[in-house]
């Protein structure tokens, strides 16, 4: 926001530079030819330029109600909203105010050229995150994962890799996860980034994440889309699976499927089974009877 001296200094020079804005603006280095232009309207119609903010500093329930009902019932237009309810809304850096007449046509114009810009950006970025999955590179970026740390690139064990191996030993030996949780809770296995002990619905996919082994799987789900950020399960999209990709995190007793026997059950000493958990987990891992 520009302060009353900086606008009343503007139109001063408008004024002497025979109503050229481009030369004011060349002059000052702001604002903008259309915003000089707005600022001369003020300036003629109240004889000076407001010293004080005109926003208002709040609404009542009932004006947001009546604003809310008005967008959604009159094609939902911004720029119309606002005019009708007699607030205007002013876009220094645009030169826009929305009380002129061509407002809704430049908002639209402004979101358009946004759009394509955000979408320019995100496919490029998704083109790169391709080249790089290609290539078998995929950082976490502000991801983290249970019990890793990335060191240049690699995942490596961190101070919390011990939590990870109580989980997996415990699930070998017939527990279930809210018993596991239990046990974490009982030896104080906080995570050391969120100080929270991981809860028995973080289980499966502690045990259902191939990271564990020492593998990794790049772009697992389709891609977002722009608009609505949601998984776009209309675009194809390629899977890479990346074996031995980093030190596993497991347990003595968890192996990918064929190097040991594959359990599928063990009876408890209650005579309950675990097949219906088991047989939940991903093909590449067994575990040793």
């Amino acid at each position: 926001m520009y302060s009353y001296d900086e606008r009343k200094k503007a139109v001063e020079l408008y004024i002497k530079f025979d109503k050229s804005a481009s030369a004011v603006v060349r002059e000052l280095g702001y604002p903008t030819t259309r915003m000089l232009t707005l600022w001369y309207r003020e300036y003629l119609e109240e004889d000076d330029l407001h010293k004080k903010s005109r926003l208002q500093k709040g609404y009542t329930a009932e004006q947001k109600a009546a604003a809310i009902k008005y967008y959604q019932e009159h094609g939902r237009g911004l720029a119309r909203t606002v005019k009708a309810l007699g607030v205007e809304v002013r876009f220094e850096r645009e030169g826009i105010s929305s009380m002129d007449g061509s407002a809704e046509m430049a908002f639209s114009m402004l979101a358009v050229a946004a759009q394509e810009e955000s979408r320019s950006i995100s496919e490029n970025m998704k083109w790169l995150l391709r080249k790089h999955a290609e290539q078998g590179i995929r950082h976490l970026g502000s991801n983290r994962i249970l019990g890793y740390n990335e060191v240049d690139g690699v995942l490596v064990p961190n101070q919390d890799a011990w939590i990870v191996r109580v989980i997996f030993e415990d699930y070998a030996t017939g527990l279930y996860p809210i018993e596991i949780h239990r046990h974490l809770m009982d030896l104080g296995a906080a995570n050391s980034t969120t100080k929270r002990i991981p809860g028995s619905g973080n289980m499966r996919k502690v045990l259902s994440n191939e990271v564990y082994v020492g593998d990794r799987m790049i772009q697992k789900g389709p891609v977002r889309d722009l608009i609505t950020k949601q998984p776009d399960f209309s675009k194809p999209y390629t899977s890479y699976y990346l074996t031995d990709d980093h030190k596993p995190n497991r347990g003595p007793a968890v192996v990918r499927a064929g190097e040991g026997t594959p359990w599928v059950g063990r009876p408890r000493a209650q005579g309950r089974h675990l097949s219906d958990l088991a047989i939940t987990l991903p093909v590449w891992v067994g575990i040793l009877q």
